[in-house]
């Protein structure tokens, strides 16, 4: 496992604890959504989706504007995590390791096209 997809499964992991119906969020549930966000945000900057071949590079180019987007999401969330209510961070962090799944899932396979290639395609 990647160590973005340990942050993001440890992110998940961290908002989905139970908070008490009727009572504020526990203000180490906040710490922890708040800890676990750095933590992504660390990770999903170092790194990186290099194109091992030139007709790649269109592909890498779009991971890095995605990559972007999520760097800046990740900082609009983090100071929200303290002033909005339980279930709206559960749902705006829900959607964040959506996307973020599916941008690992999109540099997975742009790595796994550039070694294809290079060893001959499938067929």
């Amino acid at each position: 496992m990647h160590r973005l997809e340990e942050a993001v499964a440890r992110l998940d992991s961290a908002v989905s604890r139970p908070v008490t119906p009727g009572r504020p969020p526990d203000l180490s549930w906040r710490e922890l959504v708040r800890a676990r966000l750095g933590e992504v945000y660390q990770e999903l900057s170092e790194e990186r989706a290099d194109a091992p071949d030139g007709w790649l590079e269109a592909r890498a180019g779009h991971l890095l504007r995605e990559r972007n987007r999520l760097l800046a999401k990740v900082s609009v969330i983090h100071p929200m995590v303290d002033s909005a209510d339980a279930e709206s961070v559960r749902a705006t962090v829900g959607r964040l390791v959506q996307d973020l799944e599916h941008h690992h899932q999109r540099v997975s396979d742009l790595l796994y096209d550039g070694v294809a290639m290079e060893v001959g395609g499938s067929e």
